[in-house]
């Protein structure tokens, strides 16, 4: 039995639960491979350019677990990620001076470069994707993820 927000949600004409999960789904696939084709040329996929766009927004070096914990993944899988960045010089790695066995990474000043110029690209495209909503709404579109986010497992602090 549905709930009343569910109810009324209804009633105004939108979609059950479950078609709501498909269009859900629907538009994630849709932003993701349009993000993926746009990504093609740097040879990097849309994981990857979360992990150097959120490397890029943190202010100084922050420890592998830290920045797992951001991204709500496990430790090792920032660690494969990190490992190759640092080979194509897109980031680095340091020792934290009170912990040498905790290894922290930053973004080099190519691997901010790299993320700015991608970025531009993609906000350009997303301009597109985005044409006939108004900024009200993808500000609602915006405030609405991040409030499911902040009920999950993931860091509210993941998004800006």
């Amino acid at each position: 039995m549905p709930t009343n927000m569910f109810k009324n949600i209804q009633r105004e004409g939108y979609a059950k639960t479950y078609a709501l999960g498909l269009l859900q789904n629907k538009a994630y696939k849709t932003v993701n491979i349009k993000t993926s084709l746009l990504l093609k040329p740097f040879r990097i996929s849309a994981v990857e350019w979360v992990f150097l766009g959120m490397l890029h927004d943190q202010k100084e070096s922050v420890s592998l677990k830290k920045f797992a914990d951001i991204l709500g993944v496990e430790a090792p899988f920032v660690t494969i990620l990190a490992s190759k960045f640092v080979k194509k010089r897109f980031v680095v790695y340091s020792k934290n001076p009170t912990d040498k066995r905790m290894k922290k990474i930053t973004l080099t000043k190519q691997g901010h470069a790299f993320v700015i110029q991608i970025e531009k690209i993609i906000s350009k495209e997303s301009e597109k994707w985005l044409d006939g909503l108004s900024i009200s709404q993808v500000g609602t579109f915006v405030k609405v993820l991040k409030k499911l986010t902040e009920k999950s497992r993931f860091s509210a602090n993941s998004l800006h």
